[in-house]
């Protein structure tokens, strides 16, 4: 539950916890499971400065562990070359 809104939820393995994105930071709420959820305090996590609405920008792993996707700032991106075949160019060489 946020009260400023946030995005991207997801469950932390056991259930008892979840996380989501606002506009500064990685937060989390604890929650307490019976016949209506118990939401408690949210607490920020972390800072991320990586939110990016309508892409799925992290994913919390089965050890606890965040996975987060850093997007570039929209000038001076950096293109990604993909070389197929690479280990035939390494052969060529010799």
């Amino acid at each position: 539950m946020s009260p400023r809104g946030g995005v991207e939820p997801r469950w932390a393995s056991g259930g008892d916890e979840l996380y989501y994105l606002e506009s500064n930071g990685m937060m989390a709420v604890p929650v307490k499971k019976g016949p209506a959820f118990d939401f408690g305090l949210p607490h920020m996590l972390f800072e991320s400065g990586y939110l990016t609405p309508g892409y799925l920008s992290y994913d919390v792993a089965s050890d606890g562990r965040f996975i987060v996707i850093a997007s570039a700032p929209l000038y001076g991106r950096t293109p990604i070359n993909v070389v197929l075949n690479w280990t035939r160019l390494l052969t060529a060489k010799k």
